[in-house]
């Protein structure tokens, strides 16, 4: 009789430590130790994801542009300027558009410095010379530009080869058109579409 009694009040004692347990399973929808791990995992590399997202790393921006290019066969253009005024790239797509009748259709991962990229991805042409009408993209700390990058449109072609281009956003009057000499080089490149 004293070994029964013995055994059932070891058997409540196991029963009571492990409810607190069993409950915090269940709440977490974890059975084992291995799930929770797996959930743990889940959560963080979710958060790895967003976060990439959110802050526009270069390679979400590749991630992005290679998923739009694999299933993108004719350029791509946008139906209106998305992009918040008087940002430099608010600029470069109203200007475009003036010109060209196209706004860019890039609206993620859209800093400056990613244009380039993102031009690719959408079958618009990205070169080194200048055209009048493009679009010039300067990468982060390239003449004058910060770690955002920089956009503008060529509106002249000097003879020397530099180009004046039309700016949003630069120098001590960031909300005036204003025209700014650039030279194409290291880091500039120039972005055109193509029909």
């Amino acid at each position: 009789m004293k070994n029964t009694a013995k055994n059932s009040l070891n058997q409540e004692s196991m029963m009571q430590e492990r409810q607190p347990e069993d409950r915090r399973r269940r709440q977490h929808g974890c059975h084992c130790k291995g799930e929770t791990i797996l959930w743990l995992l889940s959560r963080a590399l979710g958060l790895v994801i967003v976060l990439g997202v959110l802050l526009g790393s270069p390679m979400s921006a590749f991630a992005h542009t290679a998923e739009h290019a694999a299933t993108t066969t004719t350029p791509a253009i946008g139906t209106t300027n998305v992009f918040a005024y008087p940002q430099c790239t608010w600029w470069a797509s109203a200007r475009y558009h003036q010109l060209h009748g196209v706004y860019v259709p890039w609206v993620k991962h859209a800093n400056a410095w990613q244009w380039p990229n993102r031009a690719r991805g959408f079958g618009w042409d990205v070169h080194a010379s200048p055209h009048i009408g493009s679009i010039i993209v300067l990468q982060p700390w390239v003449q004058g530009a910060y770690d955002l990058g920089h956009v503008a449109v060529v509106e002249r072609i000097l003879a020397n080869g530099h180009v004046i281009a039309s700016n949003l956003n630069w120098g001590k009057h960031p909300t005036t058109v204003t025209n700014v000499e650039f030279i194409p080089g290291p880091g500039v490149s120039f972005i055109d579409f193509t029909s």
